[in-house]
């Protein structure tokens, strides 16, 4: 029960890894792990309402600052739903593909999880695994050929 609302939830990446665990050619075995603790680790109770898709082309830039947007910045084109509260921050991951799936990406990758959870007071682990396999399944996303 979250603030009078009942309701079952499971986090999207654990779901979604789940269903493919007979395809072992559609996640990697680390991908699987992160989505297996992210569900372990789920608790209803500090679920809150996520954007879903916080990534920097969501991000504009409003006239002055205000309230919700002391940076001069407010998210837009919410996918919201009540899930874990460093969801969007794994997201964030995903706008450093290039750099992340470089030749030294599991070092970068953990430093900037590091710099985002010390600016949230947020897991660096939990940041680390909603986002690097993201950033990874939307590196391979972008290479699949275009229909058109």
């Amino acid at each position: 029960m979250l603030n009078g609302l009942a309701f079952t939830a499971l986090p999207v990446q654990s779901r979604l890894a789940r269903d493919r665990r007979g395809d072992r050619r559609s996640a990697s075995q680390a991908d699987l792990e992160c989505a297996d603790r992210r569900e372990a680790a789920f608790d209803p109770e500090r679920c809150v309402i996520v954007h879903g898709d916080a990534a920097s082309p969501n991000a504009v830039q409003v006239l002055a600052p205000r309230a919700g947007a002391e940076s001069g910045f407010v998210f837009v084109d919410p996918d919201g739903f009540l899930g874990d509260p460093t969801y969007d921050l794994g997201v964030v991951l995903r706008d450093w593909c290039p750099e992340l799936l470089a030749a030294h990406a599991p070092s970068l990758a953990h430093r900037y999880c590091r710099q985002i959870a010390a600016r949230t007071g947020m897991d660096p682990a939990a940041i680390w695994d909603w986002g690097f396999p993201r950033a990874r399944l939307n590196r391979a996303v972008r290479a699949l050929p275009q229909s058109g």
